[in-house]
């Protein structure tokens, strides 16, 4: 998978992707980003562009094989991305 994103652009969407897994709900996440100082404007629909969920799985979901959103978010310009289906 190719993005165009700019850098700064995919350090956002990583950092949402960090902050999801500690706050547990998008406003947290989105007013913790926003008191450091970072977009937050049209982050999900880049993730919808992408075709990827930001919000994390819960412990124990069926999709153990999965990769994480994260994984995928850092790999997206490094290689190609399989997501294998449920084990």
């Amino acid at each position: 998978m190719q993005s165009k994103f700019h850098t700064e652009t995919k350090k956002q969407m990583q950092t949402l992707l960090e902050q999801m897994q500690r706050k547990q709900t998008i406003d947290a996440t989105f007013h913790w980003m926003e008191d450091h100082d970072m977009q937050t404007d049209d982050l999900l629909k880049k993730f919808e562009k992408l075709g990827v969920n930001p919000v994390p799985l819960r412990k124990g979901h069926h999709a153990s094989c999965m990769p994480s959103l994260l994984e995928i978010l850092r790999t997206v310009d490094e290689q190609a991305i399989s997501i294998y289906p449920i084990c």
